[in-house]
């Protein structure tokens, strides 16, 4: 008896210290651990804008261009006693002549970071605008101009442009000659073919515009010789396929017999090259019939003794279809310089339609037209997504594009004294709903596409028939018609850069779910939502993941929440889950470690089950049901391990009631 009792104490004893233990260590054990998954990297701050001087009141608009961890709150400090707090991309205009120092200030969790430029901004005394006088100039263009070809230009090398205009231009638009264009006063291009291009320039301001171009001033691909712009005209330039075109040297007249040999790249895939003759001299003509509709660049390359010629005129020729009447139907078309960012965020439209005599744009899809020029810049200041349409005319008829822009809500609230700037005058107004992917290309791993018809009360389907991605299909009942759509599934590399950070749990896969090309995902459009996605048993067995813990996560108001989830079917490889998913969005598949008792239970398969999260209901009523935000309750708890403790000590009590 006696025995028994000290192994009564001794039993009482141990469970004490493993109480103890529990208690005090495992919190800060569990503690430590979410303080590891909450670091990121600091931020690198650094920006651009798009002017640098000007006359005043001059509008400029601020761009974050830093690197590092991504921020939470941006500071600006425009030099002028005024201030943007929590504004990604920030837009002021400076009322008083001066020069201004401007400062950013960027933060996260991980540290901080500033810049400061000293007389970076310099406002001039504002006087009555004088008209701009366009001028440009390239110092790669320039140095093989001047004969410096060694190395010359390569194919997709990125050489630089600088407006040397006067007059104090506030817009710029650039023709590389190539089929391609900016809006940047500075901009970079690389042309990817051998070629001569005419660049042109085109700049404006309140007073008026001028335009100049320069006839051959990129000449790409000669080397080691002294190059010149070549010249030559068509008897035609359009007409109805099939379309034979006689094509001149107009150099020939000038200097005869000077050419060795003349090569015609007909843009069709078609060359010809002509030889020296018995005249000492290449044939100057060459004639080509183009067989299909289209447009057509052609070059004319030659060596004239002298050195090396080249020019291109880009979509030179025209050929029609004779099957369809000879109209100038409008054809809309337009571009941005971005299509996401954090609120206030400024945009540059450019306007690349065909045939237009009018247009009216109109930002947020309201129906209501905004402004009417050309290449306008809008300022969004509310977070959204915005469908931007732009409608042209003329007298055969009208054509529209729309395309989305997302705006981001900034990380925390603030005021922000800077300006709007906006071409033409008008105000900015915001909407919800989903759209394109404002996700970075390099945040993505793998991305599927999806396409069906949406049509009015009618169930619409998705499937990701390829595997690509852990989205399976995305389903819901249409309230709209909508017509043929695409859905864009996109598995992550990691963290999305839409979030700031990760759920607590174990991740399995992060994953965005986008839907049509603008606005489509709302209650207002669909009901019923649900995406299908899939977890690799692996990953369940490696990691010891209760099966009935994983989850799906949505990213909403900055904070993770979890959707309720059916367990749908497995197959060899995988687990089959189904969601109730409120609009298009962020998304993290999570799961949670079994507990030790657990592990020790083998051969069990998870039972096919609706579960709620948070002690909801398994159903929807409207879009965010079934979606409740979780941002404490993934952190370990001292409870728990006080509940095991007094467990083991009820149980040795009772141990040694039953000896004695």
């Amino acid at each position: 008896m006696k025995n028994k009792g000290k192994l009564y104490s001794i039993a009482l004893a141990s469970a004490i210290l493993i109480f103890a233990f529990s208690a005090l260590i495992l919190p800060v054990a569990s503690a430590t651990q979410v303080t590891k998954i909450n670091n990121t990297m600091p931020p690198v701050a650094a920006f651009t804008s798009n002017v640098t001087s000007g006359n005043a009141p001059l509008v400029v608009l601020f761009t974050d261009t830093g690197t590092g961890g991504v921020p939470t709150s941006w500071l600006w400090d425009f030099g002028d006693g005024n201030h943007s707090k929590h504004a990604m991309n920030a837009t002021h205009t400076f009322t008083k002549p001066g020069i201004y120092n401007v400062a950013l200030t960027v933060t996260n969790a991980a540290g901080n970071s500033s810049i400061t430029r000293p007389g970076y901004i310099t406002v001039t005394t504002g006087s009555p605008a004088e008209k701009p006088v366009a001028d440009f100039y390239s110092p790669e263009a320039e140095k093989v101009l001047n004969g410096d070809t060694d190395p010359g230009i390569y194919e997709n090398e990125v050489i630089s442009f600088f407006d040397n205009s006067t007059g104090s231009p506030t817009s710029w638009e650039w023709d590389f000659g190539d089929g391609n264009s900016s809006t940047q006063r500075n901009p970079t291009h690389a042309y990817g073919k051998i070629g001569g291009y005419t660049v042109n320039l085109t700049v404006r301001n309140a007073a008026g515009s001028d335009t100049i171009s320069k006839y051959g001033y990129v000449l790409m691909g000669i080397r080691s010789e002294a190059p010149s712009p070549a010249y030559f005209s068509s008897d035609v330039i359009s007409g109805y396929a099939p379309l034979t075109v006689t094509f001149l040297d107009d150099k020939d007249a000038e200097f005869p017999n000077y050419p060795i040999w003349r090569e015609w790249d007909f843009g069709d895939g078609v060359t010809q090259t002509y030889m020296v003759d018995n005249n000492s001299s290449a044939m100057p003509y060459a004639t080509h019939t183009y067989e299909k509709p289209g447009k057509y660049s052609v070059t004319l390359y030659l060596d004239n003794r002298g050195g090396k010629s080249i020019i291109t005129k880009h979509n030179y020729i025209t050929v029609k279809d004779p099957n369809i009447a000879d109209l100038e139907i409008p054809i809309a078309n337009f571009r941005s310089n971005v299509t996401w960012g954090y609120a206030p965020l400024a945009v540059q439209f450019s306007d690349l339609s065909q045939n237009a005599k009018s247009r009216a744009w109109d930002f947020d899809n309201d129906g209501k037209p905004d402004l009417s020029s050309q290449n306008p810049i809008y300022v969004y200041t509310a977070p959204g997504t915005y469908f931007v349409n732009l409608t042209i005319n003329n007298a055969y008829g009208f054509s529209s594009k729309i395309t989305t822009i997302t705006v981001l809500e900034s990380s925390s609230s603030g005021s922000s004294k800077s300006g709007s700037s906006k071409s033409g005058g008008s105000s900015s107004r915001g909407s919800g709903g989903g759209g394109s992917s404002p996700e970075p290309a390099k945040n993505v791993e793998v991305k599927e596409l999806a396409q069906a018809f949406i049509t009015n009360g009618k169930p619409v389907k998705f499937d990701f028939i390829k595997n690509a991605t852990c989205v399976v299909y995305v389903t819901f009942d249409a309230k709209r018609t909508f017509g043929k759509t695409t859905t864009i599934a996109e598995q992550l590399k990691g963290k999305s850069a839409l979030v700031s950070e990760l759920p607590s749990e174990e991740v399995y896969k992060s994953f965005n779910i986008w839907i049509g090309n603008g606005g489509i995902a709302t209650s207002k459009n669909i009901e019923n939502p649900t995406v299908c996605f899939k977890v690799d048993k692996s990953w369940i067995k490696d990691k010891k993941i209760d099966p009935a813990s994983i989850t799906l996560n949505k990213y909403s108001e900055k904070k993770w929440g979890q959707l309720a989830v059916n367990l749908s079917g497995e197959d060899d490889k995988f687990l089959y889950f189904t969601a109730e998913t409120p609009e298009s969005s962020s998304f993290v598949i999570t799961g949670k470690t079994k507990s030790p008792g657990d592990e020790n239970k083998t051969g069990e398969k998870p039972e096919l089950e609706t579960r709620a999260t948070n002690g909801t209901d398994a159903g929807i009523g409207g879009l965010d049901a079934g979606l409740k935000t979780n941002p404490e309750e993934n952190k370990s708890t001292p409870g728990f391990e006080i509940i095991y403790g007094l467990a083991g000590l009820f149980a040795v009590f009772l141990y040694g009631r039953k000896q004695i």
